[in-house]
């Protein structure tokens, strides 16, 4: 974990530990309240993309997103989700697992594996 943190260090702004434990609470919140949950960028065209595609299977309405992008301690959270999953791109869970990134979401529903885990919503 020290590792990651000395990488984001590198090229992420600072954040308090208090910004840390804020954005802990906020992003565990949303994983466990939401069916689905995404951490995204306003402008990113991946996100854009996942959002698309949960839309078009009906599922606007299940989905809560932050972006990350508009929120005052978006960078504490982003950096609270890279340090959570190892990774540090921007992230989708449904029903509080991890699923990972557009491509991730993509390939799901390309492969007849997503539709199962949104009906089971």
């Amino acid at each position: 974990m020290n590792f990651i943190r000395s990488l984001l260090n590198g090229w992420m702004p600072q954040t308090t530990e208090q910004d840390l434990a804020q954005a802990k609470s906020t992003v565990e919140y949303l994983i466990s309240s939401a069916p689905i949950a995404i951490f995204s960028k306003s402008y990113c065209p991946y996100c854009v993309n996942a959002k698309s595609l949960l839309a078009k299977l009906g599922q606007k309405g299940n989905t809560k997103s932050i972006e990350l992008d508009h929120e005052n301690n978006g960078v504490a959270i982003q950096r609270y989700l890279a340090e959570r999953n190892h990774v540090s791109r921007v992230t989708i869970y449904i029903k509080g697992q991890l699923i990972g990134g557009c491509s991730d979401l993509q390939s799901l529903h390309s492969g007849g594996k997503l539709e199962p885990l949104l009906k089971a919503l």
